[in-house]
């Protein structure tokens, strides 16, 4: 099933450097869409779209970790950075998942 996602990879990668544009542009949901969107794509994005996709990830993580004043201001009334963290983790793992099944496609095929 991974071979079959990793043909589409390009799309994929195409896809993901858009929603994270938008994400970039819009206030308060542009979060959720680079946190769990992006980060769905940004792994889903293998072989030719590998670039693109760590692209990606590279503007989600920035827009999460520095970009996000709402973040800041929920992770600020809540008295700790956990929501902080729990959101940049998020941003971090869709780049991670990509290496790493990106890696387990270049075994297979």
């Amino acid at each position: 099933m991974l071979n079959k996602i990793a043909k589409n990879g390009k799309v994929f990668g195409i896809i993901a450097v858009v929603v994270a544009g938008i994400s970039f542009i819009i206030p308060v949901i542009g979060i959720f869409l680079a946190c769990f969107l992006g980060t769905l794509l940004v792994a889903l994005s293998l072989k030719d779209g590998a670039v693109l996709g760590y692209v990606a990830g590279g503007l989600n993580i920035i827009n999460v970790a520095f970009l996000s004043p709402s973040l800041m201001l929920a992770s600020g009334a809540d008295g700790g950075v956990s929501v902080y963290f729990i959101y940049v983790g998020f941003a971090v793992l869709g780049p991670v998942l990509l290496f790493l099944l990106n890696r387990g496609v270049k075994k297979k095929a």
